[in-house]
């Protein structure tokens, strides 16, 4: 989702940021890294129950 995000920056006028795309994208990656964090020490990040 990062990623594709991302492009919106490149457009017809050139390179133009959107710094609420970027804050979104930040607290995407932020909110995964702390997700896996606690599955981490829950010890479930890599344990699959199928």
């Amino acid at each position: 989702m990062a990623v594709m995000l991302s492009y919106t920056a490149y457009g017809v006028d050139g390179f133009s940021e959107n710094l609420y795309l970027v804050a979104l994208e930040y607290f995407t990656v932020m909110g995964v890294f702390i997700w896996e964090l606690i599955q981490l020490r829950k010890g479930t990040l890599f344990s699959s129950k199928l």
